[in-house]
C-alpha cells in the first residue's frame, strides 16, 4: 500500500504527536479522576487524596527517568532503522498499539463499574498523573534528538546518522 508510505522525518513527528496526545490524553483524565477522588475523599484533611496525587507525581518523575526516556531513545534509533519509506503507523511497534487499547479499556471499565468507589478512582487517577508527567518530561528526548531527524537526507547511509554526535539524555 504505497498510500501510508511516509519519509523517516515524518514518522519521527508522527511519533512525537503521538507522544504529546497521550500525554495531554492522561493529563485531562487523570484532572478529571482526581477531582472525583477529592469529592469523594471524606477524611479530615483529604489525607488519602493528597497521598494519591503525590505518589502519582513521584512515581511520574521516577517513571519517566528510568523507563520512558529509555523508550524513546530505543524508538528513535528504531526510526532511524526503518527501510527508507516507512508507513506512518511504524513510528511504534503494533504491540504498543494493542497494550494502550487494553489499558485504557481496563481504566474506563473500573471506573465506570465503581464510579462512586474513592481507591478505583483514586488509583487509576493517580496511575494518570503518573503516566501524564512520565511522558511529558521524556519529550526532551525527542526534542534533544531532533537534529538526527529533521537535517535527514534520507540516505541509506544509517552509520553516519548514527554516529553525528547527536547528544543523548
Amino acid at each position: 500500500m504505497v498510500c501510508c508510505k511516509v519519509t523517516k522525518r515524518t514518522s519521527f513527528i508522527c511519533s512525537v504527536l503521538f507522544w504529546i496526545s497521550g500525554a495531554c490524553s492522561t493529563g485531562m483524565k487523570s484532572y478529571e479522576l482526581m477531582k472525583t477522588a477529592e469529592i469523594l475523599d471524606t477524611t479530615t484533611n483529604k489525607y488519602k487524596f493528597t497521598l494519591l496525587l503525590l505518589l502519582g507525581i513521584v512515581l511520574g518523575f521516577l517513571q519517566c527517568y528510568f523507563v520512558f526516556v529509555k523508550i524513546c531513545h530505543k524508538n528513535i534509533d528504531r526510526i532511524l532503522s526503518l527501510p527508507t519509506e516507512p508507513r506512518w503507523h511504524e513510528c511504534y511497534r503494533w504491540q504498543l498499539y494493542i497494550f494502550l487499547a487494553f489499558v485504557i479499556a481496563i481504566g474506563a471499565t473500573t471506573t465506570k463499574l465503581y464510579p462512586n468507589d474513592f481507591w478505583v478512582i483514586g488509583v487509576n487517577g493517580c496511575l494518570d498523573t503518573m503516566v501524564c508527567i512520565s511522558l511529558t518530561f521524556s519529550l526532551i528526548v525527542f526534542y534533544n534528538r531532533r537534529d538526527e531527524l529533521l537535517h535527514y537526507n534520507d540516505s541509506d547511509d544509517q552509520d553516519n546518522l548514527l554516529s553525528s554526535g547527536a547528544a543523548k539524555v
